[in-house]
């Protein structure tokens, strides 16, 4: 097959399976059953922060789908409490869809594909699990009341920097999985036949 056709075959694909995981799948409860899932590993890593912190993570109904999950910070020595919302869907279950959706798409044998999407699926999920830590940090080092970190205002405001990139904005979420999939299923000598435009490798990306 030639480049280009395996390239509009990859696009086409992909984006068929995007489409399955995150406009059909979600009638039939998976996304409900992924912020199950996700709110309980969460409750697991981040449970306990610190000294006297303490984080529970329960659904947050009334926001129109915008922040499904609503995180509990609350500081045992003060009983101070401080809700974060966010959504699962947009850090894990989009970034999940996106590079399942990539791998099934990439030619390549089966026995390949089954151990990117076994592998990569758990990096995505440790990647998109690994986000909440700006929020979390964030929330219990600016209040008073919330306080169990003392970080000086240069560490606050790099904090709050990296939240902006790893947790507010999409653009992680959207890299991420990319990234991984480039780890797990393109080889380096498919991207230098993609840039230089030369001959097919033997084995394209592919």
């Amino acid at each position: 097959m030639s480049p280009v056709k395996s390239i509009f075959q990859f696009v086409v694909v992909g984006i068929a399976c995007y489409v399955v995981l995150v406009v059909l799948l979600p009638w039939l409860g998976v996304r409900t059953a992924y912020r199950s899932y996700y709110m309980t590993v969460a409750g697991l890593v981040y449970g306990s922060v610190g000294q006297n912190g303490e984080v529970s993570f329960e659904p947050n109904s009334g926001t129109g789908g915008q922040h499904d999950v609503r995180a509990l910070l609350y500081n045992r020595k003060t009983g101070a409490e401080g809700p974060i919302g966010f959504s699962s869907v947009r850090l894990g279950y989009n970034p999940t869809a996106e590079f399942i959706a990539l791998v099934l798409a990439t030619p390549i044998p089966w026995r390949r594909k089954w151990r990117a999407l076994l592998s990569g699926t758990l990096l995505v999920q440790v990647g998109s699990f690994s986000c909440l830590i700006f929020p979390i940090v964030i929330g219990f080092s600016m209040s008073s009341a919330l306080q169990v970190f003392e970080p000086s205002q240069f560490w606050l405001d790099l904090l709050s920097k990296a939240g902006e990139f790893f947790f507010i904005s999409s653009r992680y979420a959207l890299l991420m999985p990319a990234l991984v999939w480039i780890g797990f299923c393109v080889r380096r000598e498919s991207l230098a036949f993609l840039v230089k435009q030369g001959e097919s490798p033997a084995n394209p990306i592919l």
